[in-house]
């Protein structure tokens, strides 16, 4: 995942030092933070199942320790760590790309007035 993010970025780069197409630009970058979004919702979901797993297995290990449940839990953090960090890159990653996102967007777009979106009643 680390190799995909530092490709798009260099890729972005390059083409906007080219100068190439910024609507194309724009539009290739948004499917790609489209893409990383998925990828970060469903790491999201697993890392929190981690996270509740693992305070359950410490509930159970503080009501009946021993080495089966002492064990699981060291298991589960193991694997908790780590997730933790890959969400954490790709949060960081998602938010990088939005502000990427927002140089490529055209100085000539229109921004409507504070509260024009809002449903009247």
């Amino acid at each position: 995942m680390k190799q995909f993010i530092t490709q798009h970025e260099q890729r972005i780069e390059q083409e906007l030092k080219r100068g190439g197409n910024s609507d194309v630009l724009r539009a290739y970058h948004e499917r790609q933070i489209d893409y990383l979004q998925a990828e970060r919702f469903a790491h999201l979901a697993v890392m929190l199942a981690f996270a509740l797993f693992t305070l359950a297995a410490f509930g159970v290990f503080l009501l009946q320790p021993g080495l089966a449940t002492g064990a699981l839990l060291l298991l589960l953090l193991v694997l908790l760590v780590p997730y933790v960090f890959h969400y954490y890159l790709l949060e960081n990653s998602v938010q990088r790309w939005y502000a990427i996102a927002r140089q490529l967007e055209p100085l000539n777009t229109e921004i409507p007035p504070s509260g024009a979106n809002r449903p009247t009643a």
